[in-house]
């Protein structure tokens, strides 16, 4: 431990008698590239109004996300937005950071609702990504139903939520795909929470309480 220390010490005198260079600036580690480059035009807006801001609703600023994944399998990874209360987006990579917005194509902009996020999965185990809609808000449970958009392999996408179980009409946040059994095929784990709003006096009672769709 001292010879290391007396060491140090001689490297330190060394450089300051040769007068050691300062390092360079360290370069950035990102870039930013505008959309006029990428392609890429997508903005989560929420426009408040007396009905609908975070005063109404505590989760206003909760939501929104955005999936990766190589949806057309050729080897490139693309991106899928989720808006809160806008259509949401698929962008297709080109390469070369250029990317093309395909939603309308693929059939991805989802119902309308309050979106609160995605998950990327191969649910049906076919070998394409598929992409899993979580909605939440205040609002009928019809509202709120999640969607599950199967890739058809052809970069369009069919909504077999209901179909295989899937289209929960709870306040989801967000789902996490993983083989639980270990028979081969995914299970899904989705996360919900409260929109209720319960002062601190309440917390014992509402321990009591049992909200199936939180």
């Amino acid at each position: 431990m001292q010879r290391s220390v007396i060491a140090f010490l001689l490297l330190g005198a060394s450089c300051f008698a040769l007068s050691c260079p300062l390092p360079a600036q360290a370069q950035p580690l990102f870039q930013a590239l505008p959309a006029s480059q990428t392609g890429i035009a997508f903005e989560n807006s929420l426009p408040e109004t007396p009905e609908r801001n975070i005063i109404t609703y505590e989760y206003f600023f909760n939501g929104g996300g955005v999936g990766a994944g190589d949806f057309n399998n050729d080897g490139l990874t693309d991106l899928y937005f989720t808006s809160n209360i806008g259509p949401n987006k698929l962008f297709l990579n080109l390469g070369g950071f250029r990317f093309e917005d395909i939603t309308k194509k693929a059939g991805v902009a989802g119902a309308k609702g309050w979106t609160t996020g995605v998950s990327v999965a191969d649910v049906n185990g076919d070998g394409w990504l598929d992409l899993y809609v979580c909605f939440s808000g205040d609002a009928p449970p019809e509202k709120r139903k999640n969607q599950l958009f199967i890739n058809n392999g052809d970069l369009t996408f069919t909504d077999k939520a209901a179909e295989m179980g899937l289209d929960d009409p709870g306040h989801s946040t967000m789902a996490a795909f993983f083989d639980l059994d270990l028979d081969g095929d995914l299970d899904a784990s989705v996360l919900n929470h409260n929109v209720k709003q319960f002062r601190n006096f309440d917390a014992a009672f509402v321990k009591n309480q049992i909200d199936p769709d939180a």
